[in-house]
Order: C-alpha cells, then sequence, then structure tokens
C-alpha cells in the first residue's frame, strides 16, 4: 500500500500580493487607452489643426489627469 505525499510550502505573499495588484492596475491603465484608441477619439489643436498627443495619468487605477500636447508646442494639463 502507498503512503499519500504531502508537500508543504511556506512564503511570505505579501509581496507578491503588492506585485499583483500593481500588474493589474497598469494592465487596467493600458486597457483604457487601448480602448480610447480604438474607438477613434482623437483630439486635435483647434489653432493648427494637428493631432494631440495625450498621456493619461491614473491613481488608483482611475483618470485624474490628462496632459494634451501638440507638436506646434501648445501644451496644457485636464482633470478627467
Amino acid at each position: 500500500m502507498k503512503k499519500p505525499m504531502t508537500i508543504n510550502i511556506d512564503m511570505n505573499s505579501t509581496k507578491l500580493e503588492a506585485q499583483l495588484r500593481a500588474i493589474s492596475k497598469h494592465t487596467k491603465a493600458l486597457a483604457d487607452e487601448l480602448c480610447v484608441i480604438n474607438a477613434g477619439d482623437v483630439l486635435h489643436y483647434p489653432e493648427c489643426g494637428r493631432e494631440l498627443y495625450v498621456e493619461t495619468y491614473y491613481n488608483d487605477a482611475k483618470p485624474v489627469v490628462q496632459m494634451r500636447q501638440c507638436p506646434c508646442g501648445y501644451r496644457k494639463a485636464v482633470n478627467v
């Protein structure tokens, strides 16, 4: 008769949990940015008509500020 095998693994999961939370937060931010790109929500600066580069900053996976920049030099931070 075979004896059952038991394996015990002890680890500190606090660091792993923090790492997984960081990955989750950044994955959500990336998914939101990709949705904006796919939706075709492109902003243009009315003065020159060029497309604005929009960078969104997040806090706890929630968008808080967008930095809008144009190649012509226009730059503005907008609360989201």
